[in-house]
């Protein structure tokens, strides 16, 4: 069908379907503009609906409101016409408050609001008023609630008949309401809105730490902590003293600590090369001579075994402490003479001459004495000097403090990190965490399949011992074989268990060894630092965590928390850093969101430090958990 003939049928049709209706210009041009202009509202005031439709007698009702331009309502209302458009009692009515406006004419003790007021009424003046002038918030009002949506309370029992015949209320330009506040925290089945923004993180609250040693010993004794961490393998301790170790502030036993640690540092510096290497073997021949064993033959790992068990009965004493004093000196020596050889070889060149000539006039000459013999009266004898040295601080009455001690003891620890040993274990230490890794990988499969099969024939047992037990006593021998069968293979998902968590914390503990630094982020809106310490039973065996799990020296928040030395940081009151601490899963995982919303208000100077810190936090929740299995 071509274009033409489409075009004709549809304006046939049309012209069909208006001479079918009643013609609108049937009524002459003149009525119907004088008609038009008669509908016309020319003034601002609203109509009386009221004339000529009802009742004579019947009570009318004033309206009491004002109107949002300051101007009172002069509109009167019977009863009937009021309650067409509200479907209410009067009695209901009459308590009502306004819709538009809550201000009423002064004088006035009846407030009542007319379906004008309360936008209620459908005329062409209300439509009007509505589209030309919508309402809006004044600046005032802003602040304040938003306005009251109903006019008056809807009654009790409504009818459907009334429902339907309630007029529909003329709806005024769509404006987005505020959202209201959403309560916190969020009820069950509460549904926040989309646009509505997020309620505030709050901070954990943080728990104060009374602090029993001195702030310096404190950080002298986390220094030693995180070192024998560390190094626990290299040194060779004990579990008894790792866990004593857990608690900062907890009794160390230090007169036995520091001579275990302190032997094991010498047998270090004499297993291998090092310019302390002599120092050190003398130090080991007194020692062995103080405890009666033979100190001519050279120490192998058997005697330096029993070296070590026999003067660990006697713990650290005056006189081992002045042969660690002599040890820190020969070895300040040797850094110098190191510094000393290094400017000195840049003239090595320059006076090779002189000592060529110099060398050849000692050979030929007999009577020339060489340099090492030579020695001025006035030299001083650093051999002679240390040995009294020694001898003072052995007959001295005066004993070292505690904090001393762990002076001398964290620099004879800091020695260790120009060893061969120190520095291999430092370079090798990604390489366990590799190993582990893959060998987790491979347990987790076979763990996966091993754990689905037990569940599965638990569950099918579970079922066979109900049928079992409802036969009564023809049952009862084959429930009771079958609950032992159920309680033999409960012991073995729960041994499976644990070894998997075990497996967990072997990967875990080297993870953490291989970080060459501690972990610690400060905030920069209040100056805190926030610290994530090692947990040293990581390491011990299962038996030594049972024997010391209800010991005072088993503290937790040092090795299974996190550390804040500042500000609280919850209630921000002003006065000098403290020590804080947060423990538990619930306390961390709300420290990792309130740090997340912290960092999108404030800029981190060093990005990869908060990340690292994220990280290690994480890794401490997760090790927390892993704990409840173990």
């Amino acid at each position: 069908m071509s274009k033409q003939a489409t075009l004709f049928q549809t304006m046939f049709k049309f012209r069909l379907d208006r001479s079918s209706t009643p013609s609108i210009s049937s009524t002459p041009p003149a009525d119907n503009l004088h008609k038009k202009v008669n509908d016309l509202n020319l003034t601002d005031k609203h109509p009386k609906l009221c004339q000529g439709q009802c009742k004579s007698g019947e009570q009318a009702l004033a309206c009491t409101a004002r109107r949002p331009d300051g101007t009172a309502c002069d509109l009167s209302w019977c009863y009937i016409c009021v309650m067409k458009y509200t479907n209410k009692k009067m009695i209901s009515m009459e308590s009502g408050p306004s819709l538009v406006s809550k201000e009423w004419q002064p004088g006035t003790t009846q407030r009542v609001a007319c379906p004008v007021c309360c936008q209620l009424c459908k005329c062409d003046f209300c439509k009007k008023s509505y589209r030309l002038v919508p309402y809006s918030r004044t600046p005032a009002e802003s602040t304040t609630s938003p306005p009251e949506q109903v006019l008056v309370k809807s009654a009790k029992s409504k009818s459907k008949t009334a429902s339907l015949q309630h007029p529909p209320l003329p709806q005024p330009p769509f404006q987005h309401p505020p959202h209201p506040q959403p309560p916190f925290p969020p009820q069950a089945g509460f549904r926040p809105h989309p646009f509505h923004a997020s309620p505030p993180v709050i901070a954990p609250v943080a728990q104060r730490l009374s602090l029993v040693l001195s702030e310096e010993e404190i950080w002298i004794r986390l220094q030693i902590r995180e070192f024998v961490f560390r190094f626990a393998d290299v040194l060779g301790l004990d579990d008894r003293w790792l866990l004593s170790m857990q608690n900062v502030q907890g009794d160390w036993r230090l007169r036995h600590l520091t001579l275990r640690l302190v032997y094991r540092v010498l047998c270090i510096f004499y297993s291998n090369a090092s310019p302390l290497q002599k120092t050190t073997r003398q130090i080991l021949q007194e020692w062995a001579a103080d405890v009666n064993m033979s100190h001519h033959l050279p120490f192998s790992k058997e005697r330096l075994v029993m070296l070590g068990e026999l003067i660990d009965r006697r713990g650290m004493s005056q006189a081992r402490w002045a042969d660690v004093q002599t040890l820190l000196t020969a070895a300040d020596r040797a850094s110098g003479s190191d510094y000393d050889d290094d400017e000195a070889s840049d003239d090595d060149d320059s006076e090779s001459d002189s000592d060529a000539n110099s060398e050849d006039t000692a050979m030929t000459d007999p009577h020339s004495e060489s340099e090492s013999d030579y020695e001025p009266d006035g030299a001083p004898n650093h051999e002679s000097d240390e040995e009294e040295e020694r001898d003072l601080l052995a007959e001295s009455p005066a004993t070292l403090t505690d904090l001393e001690k762990l002076k001398l003891l964290q620099m004879t620890l800091d020695l260790t990190l120009s060893t061969d040993a120190i520095r291999q274990e430092i370079a090798n230490a990604s390489r366990p965490v590799k190993e582990l890794e893959i060998e987790l990988h491979q347990y987790t499969r076979q763990f996966d399949k091993d754990d689905l099969r037990d569940k599965a024939q638990r569950s099918r047992w579970l079922e066979q011992l109900e049928k079992q037990r409802k036969k009564g006593k023809k049952g009862q021998a084959m429930a009771e074989e079958t609950q032992h069968d159920l309680d033999r293979i409960d012991d073995t998902i729960r041994t499976r268990a644990r070894d998997m968590a075990r497996k967990k914390q072997k990967v875990m503990v080297a993870q953490s060894r291989a970080d060459p630094r501690l972990e610690c982020l400060t905030t920069p809106w209040n100056g805190n630092d926030y610290y994530i310490f090692h947990d040293l039973s990581m390491t011990s065996s299962p038996s030594s965590k049972q024997a010391t799990a209800s010991s005072e020296d088993n503290e937790e928040c040092w090795g299974r928390g996190v550390m804040i030395h500042g500000l609280d940081h919850s209630n921000k009151t002003p006065g000098r850093k403290r020590w804080w601490f947060l423990h538990g899963v619930s306390e961390l995982k709300q420290l990792d969101k309130w740090l997340d919303s912290q960092y999108a208000m404030y800029a981190f100077e060093d990005e990869s430090t908060f990340a690292s810190f994220k990280q290690h936090l994480s890794r401490r929740v997760q090790y927390i958990k892993l704990l409840d299995h173990l």
